[in-house]
């Protein structure tokens, strides 16, 4: 399996390659129209391609694709500029290395194909350009912009909202509780038709395609006309499982969810596309489907398939070639040439289905969902589309119905005849009359003729009409029943949500008003009658002094009384009174400031205009407060410093005024604080700072201890006390205390003698007294009371407390460190002869005080390593480590034990494997890496060493290979001889078909492909290559002998034939007709042919017997009476019973030229 991910890093990284050239013949190609789709046939590897006929600035898709489905090849694209292609990665899809888009710089374009394919064979192949943002993306629009206009063909709207399609078009109402409406896809890929049963067969409906629906109206005068969108959508799961894994391109969709409501659910659809009829049995096999799930339904179903089969309809599953009953030509283009024609100049496509229905088996008023989906296949080139017939979706019944109250409310009352039920058309044919039939619940506790007048037993629709209304005229029996309801259940709704309707009634309710006296303060005043109960709106109020309107309005200064009177939709009615004042609006103004000591108050002046007296609301630094007054001016007297504003005022009659002014009011605060600095160290003076608030000074000052200045700088430790006084007589008292701390002490606890077992020792340093905590300071600059020491020597402490006071402490600390004296050699090397060595300590220290200890990280000791003098066998670097217990010292040497490591370490050796038909292998060895000579070799494991260096006469397999120097030291090197590939080929001898017939040969192999070198069929023109090398296509039409040739990698062959017989064509021609036969049987003279064995009937001829032509028809099809059958006819009438002679020359679809006559009797 190829990755185009693996695809794709090829060809970046040929790309990052300064030399890389491509090393496949060029291909150029001329993109005179556009979309393109151009054949190629693409070697493995890279390939150069340059495209060129572009518009600069524009922006271009370019696609690669094999030509035919089954094709194992993977294609990765790039263009040869760097920036560009850098730029174009970013507008191209990473998981499609196979297409490109970028914007064109030039008329021309250079790029890389890189091909990947399981065998060295060329791949056929397509290369599709496409521009996206053309003024004119498809041909037929540069030529044919007046036939549009004339065209009287389909008429089309895109960009439709998916909603609006479902409801109202494909549905056609509001049936089968639709809901979960999406669409994805460009949004002109979506519209309606109108006018289409000229072309399609279908008159109008909604539409879906991979390209602009404005381009699917004829006329159709050009092939493959009209391009997609080029948008590179991520490929849909469902419409996958159809495609076989080739990408899609413009997918277009519309998905719901719906309730039938019956145990069917139907639709008509009919599907065409310009890719017919030219790239039938291509990839390019642009497929839909109608996905449906729900309760019943196994996954996922596709309904888009033929009757009674399972066959998706797709380009390549109906055409002109494979199920024709189903489709319907409309061009005569490429292989549809001279096929009959449908309508070309209605509609665009070249080529489109009969109208199909799709079905599928539900369950009534469980929830669906359905997914309308279509696809480009390979590229985005050339359009596809389906069409649904308008309101074919059939899931149930057409009917709707709804309780047209006489109000907004939910119901209706006794006595009103205001109220319907209205039965209105869900879906179906509006020019049919729909009869719809229902029932009376039972269990209405409503009954007709006692509650309501009686009903119709049933209601038609009339053709043309959406809806009629069934008049409700409820009798008012004046009996206190509650609420009473009748229901309707419809036979054929439309909606499970909707099967029924209730109509529900209430008892008569009398209305009853409220509305309250008003007083208005800016010369008018409102009166609002309020309905309590009763009465169903709209509702009419009519007002004593003749007006009307849910209110009044008074102007007229003092009280005056009103009247309104309200009356319902059904015809009852209340009225009400009340009175209306106007009054005088009221204003006040603060304003002006005062000062006070504390305990005291201000006054503030308000002045009124208006009748008092006056209410007014007011804030004191922002805390609002009420207060009434009955005189002008007035004061407001206050306890509290601030701002003062007066927010509203009211008068007497309660009309609110203007209210406005602001004043000040300040309390006198010395606002006395006292601010103490102690002591910081013992012995040190103190001081206190006075702060008051500056705003009411000058002050005077007293202190308890005589002096009169606001500050004392230096004051012994004790109680203090100030009184301050202001010019406006306030004053405040304040005292403060000045505490000593406690004097700071330091001392050092017992430091122990630094030596080998503690080189490192600690000192503890204390304090007492001062304030705060303490900070530590060393003479080897510790900062901690713990302190760390390495070295003896005499030692000093600082101590400073929070205040910055300070305390010194001494210690002196002993040291012994003296290590003792180390000497280490090795006596000797290891060899092959003396493989043990001693190592020496002589010239160490010695005594009983002194520890000897070996080590070594990469040598090896065979004694203890605890003595004066060890023995070791290992090469390496050895440790002696000697230890003076008296002082916990040590001291290290090392000595180096060497190694002569000449030994054999490998061959110079040449192996010959076994040969094809039992050739023997041999190995010889040319010299000896390493080790000293003379040498002896073994082939045995080292079981039998010999002087010869070579062995010859060897099977295939398993030999250990063994060689010993001089010193007895040896190497060993495994070896295997393999038998050869040799290849075998099994097929079937001999293969009899008829004439025009194919079929696939099939060579099995007993290796894999990889194994082989190279695996070929002869004659080399006679057949088409697939994917695996091993089968081919043949279509022999004559008998042929095949040869298939295998060589595998080891250059053994094998190789075998296969004999094609061929049978005669087989054409057929009647010697008798009926013209007039009442069964309508052998009524007619063609000529008959299998499938494939003629391509055309060139030219046939009848005569009588007097040599008069009486029938004649030129470039036929065989098996067709329509094109090239006679029916004994000759101008218009049937000829009198007789022998007519016939001939006719015919191509076979091997391109031979026959020709063929006969006889023909016309009988009654």
């Amino acid at each position: 399996m190829f990755q185009r991910e693996t695809l794709l890093l090829t060809v970046l990284l040929l790309l990052a390659s300064a030399t890389f050239y491509a090393q496949n013949p060029a291909i150029s190609i001329q993109a005179s129209l556009m979309p393109l789709r151009e054949p190629v046939n693409l070697l493995p590897g890279p390939t150069s391609l340059q495209i060129c006929g572009l518009n600069p600035g524009n922006t271009y898709q370019i696609v690669v694709a094999p030509a035919f489905p089954g094709i194992t090849a993977t294609f990765g694209l790039a263009l040869v500029d760097p920036q560009q292609e850098s730029q174009a990665r970013l507008q191209s899809s990473p998981d499609r290395p196979q297409v490109r888009r970028f914007k064109a710089t030039g008329s021309c374009v250079d790029l890389y194909v890189a091909t990947q394919a399981p065998t060295n064979a060329a791949v056929p192949s397509y290369i599709s350009v496409g521009c996206l943002d053309c003024k004119t993306t498809a041909i037929r629009k540069d030529h044919l912009v007046q036939e549009i206009a004339e065209a009287a063909g389909l008429l089309l709207t895109q960009g439709d909202d998916a909603k609006d399609l479902v409801t109202n078009v494909l549905i056609g109402g509001d049936c089968f509780d639709v809901s979960k409406i999406t669409a994805k896809g460009h949004p002109d890929s979506r519209g309606t038709f109108d006018n289409g049963y000229s072309s399609i067969n279908i008159s109008q409906g909604i539409v879906l395609a991979t390209g602009p629906v404005d381009t699917l109206s004829g006329p159709n005068l050009y092939q493959n006309s009209s391009g997609g969108f080029g948008v590179n959508t991520a490929d849909d799961p469902h419409l996958s499982t159809l495609t076989g894994g080739i990408n899609q391109f413009d997918v277009s969709i519309i998905e719901f969810d719906f309730k039938p409501t019956a145990n069917m659910v139907q639709f008509d659809f009919v599907f065409g596309s310009e890719e017919y009829c030219e790239y039938v049995n291509t990839i390019y096999n642009d497929v839909f489907g109608f996905f449906i799930s729900g309760p019943g339904i196994f996954g996922t179903k596709n309904l888009a398939v033929l009757p009674g089969t399972n066959t998706p309809v797709a380009i390549n599953e109906v055409n002109h070639l494979k199920n024709k009953a189903y489709y319907r030509n409309n061009n005569t283009f490429g292989t549809c040439f001279n096929q009959p024609v449908t309508n070309m100049s209605d509609i665009e496509l070249d080529g489109f289905t009969t109208v199909l229905t799709a079905t599928a088996n539900v369950i009534p008023c469980q929830t669906y969902h359905i997914k309308l989906a279509i696809a480009d296949v390979g590229d985005a080139n050339y359009t596809s589309a389906v069409f649904l017939r308008a309101n074919s979706f059939d899931a149930g019944g057409k009917t709707l119905v709804d309780a047209i109250y006489p109000s907004t409310e939910p119901f209706t009352r006794e006595g009103c005849k205001n109220g319907y039920i209205r039965f209105y058309r869900g879906t179906g044919d509006i020019n049919l009359p729909l009869t719809v039939n229902y029932t009376l619940d039972p269990a209405s506790t409503a009954k007709p003729g006692i509650d309501f007048d009686p009903l119709p037993a049933s209601v038609v629709i009339p053709a043309g009409q959406t809806d009629v209304l069934i008049p409700i005229n409820v009798i008012n029996d004046q009996i206190a029943e509650g609420q009473e309801f009748f229901t309707l259940f419809v036979d054929n709704s439309c909606s499970c949500e909707q099967q029924e309707i209730t109509f529900v009634i209430e008892d008569q309710v009398p209305l009853d008003l409220n509305m309250a006296d008003k007083t208005g303060c800016a010369g008018s005043a409102t009166l609002t009658p309020t309905l309590l109960s009763g009465g169903l709106p709209p509702l009419i109020y009519v007002w004593s002094d003749g007006t009307s309107g849910t209110s009044l309005t008074s102007t007229a200064v003092g009280s005056t009384i009103y009247t309104v009177t309200v009356t319902d939709v059904c015809g009852l009615s209340a009225s009400i009174s009340a009175s209306a004042t106007v009054d005088q609006t009221p204003t006040a103004v603060l304003s002006g400031s005062a000062s006070f000591c504390p305990g005291s108050s201000a006054q503030l002046p308000i002045a009124f205009t208006g009748f008092g007296p006056w209410t007014v609301t007011y804030t004191a630094n922002g805390t609002p407060g009420t207060q009434t007054f009955s005189s002008n001016p007035s004061v407001l007297e206050v306890t509290q410093g601030g701002n003062y504003t007066l927010t509203t005022v009211n008068s007497q009659a309660g009309c609110p005024g203007l209210a406005g002014g602001t004043a000040t009011a300040t309390e006198i605060d010395i606002n006395l604080n006292l601010t103490e600095t102690n002591p910081l160290c013992f012995g040190d003076p103190g001081s206190i700072q006075t702060l008051v608030n500056p705003s009411f000074q000058p002050y005077t000052y007293s202190w308890s201890n005589g002096a009169s200045v606001a500050n004392q700088p230096s004051l012994q430790p004790g109680i203090y006390t100030i009184t301050v006084t202001s010019t406006h007589g306030c004053t405040e008292v304040a005292s403060a205390t000045l505490v000593a701390p406690e004097q700071l002490t330091a001392a050092i606890g017992s430091i122990p003698t630094i030596n080998c077992y503690q080189p490192l020792v600690s000192g503890q340093a204390t304090a007492q007294g001062g304030t705060g905590t303490y900070q530590f300071h060393w003479s080897n600059g510790a900062i901690q009371g713990l302190a760390d020491f390495n070295s003896g020597g005499m030692y000093t402490v600082t101590v400073t407390d929070a205040n910055q006071c300070t305390a010194i402490a001494e210690a002196v600390i002993l040291q012994n460190m003296t290590p003792p004296t180390v000497i280490a050699n090795a006596d000797d090397e290891i060899t092959c002869n003396t493989p043990e060595v001693h190592l020496m300590s002589t010239g160490s220290s010695t005594g009983s005080d002194f520890i000897y200890s070996w080590s070594t990280q990469n040598g090896h000791f065979i004694t203890s390593m605890e003595v004066p003098t060890a023995m070791v066998d290992a090469p390496g670097m050895y440790t002696l480590q000697i230890t003076n217990t008296s002082n916990g010292c040590t001291a290290t040497a090392q000595a180096t034990v060497l190694e002569n490591t000449n030994y054999p370490t490998g061959f110079d050796l040449l192996v010959t494997q076994p040969g094809c038909e039992n050739a023997p292998g041999n190995i010889r060895i040319y010299d000896v890496v390493g080790g000293e000579s003379p040498f002896v070799f073994s082939l045995d494991g080292g079981n039998t060493f010999l002087t010869q260096s070579a062995f010859y006469d060897l099977t295939p397999g398993q030999y250990s290979l063994v060689v010993q120097d001089i010193n007895g030291c040896e190497f060993e090197q495994n070896l295997e001889l393999l038998a050869p590939l040799e290849p075998e080929i099994i097929v079937e001898p001999e293969i009899s078909l008829n004439f025009g017939e194919s079929t696939t040969l099939i060579a099995s192999l007993n290796l894999p492909l990889s194994q082989l070198d190279s695996l070929f069929w002869s004659p080399s023109g006679g057949f088409i290559p697939t994917a695996q090398p091993s089968v081919i296509e043949i279509r022999p039409f004559k008998p042929t002998l095949y040869t298939v040739t295998a060589i595998s990698k080891d250059g053994c062959k094998d190789e075998a034939t296969i004999l094609v017989r061929v049978g005669k064509p087989d054409i057929y021609a009647p010697n008798a007709i009926r013209p007039n036969a009442p069964d309508g049987l052998n009524h007619m003279f063609m000529l008959y042919a299998r499938d494939n064995v003629i391509n055309q009937v060139n030219q046939m001829q009848i005569f009588d017997r007097w040599g008069n032509m009486v029938f004649g028809r030129d470039h036929f099809q065989p098996n067709d009476d329509r094109a090239g059958g006679w029916d004994g006819r000759y101008k218009g009438k049937v000829l009198a019973p007789g022998v007519f002679t016939w001939w006719a020359d015919i191509e076979l679809t091997s391109g031979e030229q026959i020709q063929l006559k006969g006889d023909i009797t016309i009988v009654d």
